[in-house]
């Protein structure tokens, strides 16, 4: 998509491009805690101003996945200890649901290979 055709698009569109983009970076770790995130570099590589970067930014920080530092400085959160514990403990939870789910229906060859 060319910057033109970015412009053209609803402004909330833009910021919620974004958003998804930094969201999954930081969840997947691609993007580290205490990474700066800055605002032209953001709009120069979604093709948006950095009045949209900003808004993206200030969204992300609501969610407490960015913090935003003085002079329009934002990086990627650092979270406590409790809440990477609590990240984990989550994680937990949903692998052993999806491992529950699973294992009603593995025929007997897949459960002999993961048993192999």
């Amino acid at each position: 998509m060319t910057r033109e055709d970015n412009r053209s698009r609803p402004a909330t569109d833009r910021v919620g491009t974004i958003c998804r983009a930094l969201r999954r970076a930081i969840i997947e770790q691609a993007l580290e805690p205490g990474a700066k995130l800055p605002e032209d570099a953001l709009g120069e590589r979604f093709g948006v101003s950095r009045t949209i970067a900003r808004h993206a930014l200030g969204q992300l920080a609501a969610e407490g996945l960015v913090e935003l530092r003085r002079n329009r400085i934002a990086v990627v959160a650092t979270p406590s200890w409790q809440e990477a514990r609590d990240a984990f403990d989550i994680r937990i939870e949903l692998e052993r649901l999806v491992v529950r789910q699973l294992a009603g229906r593995l025929t007997k060859t897949q459960i002999a290979e993961l048993h192999a």
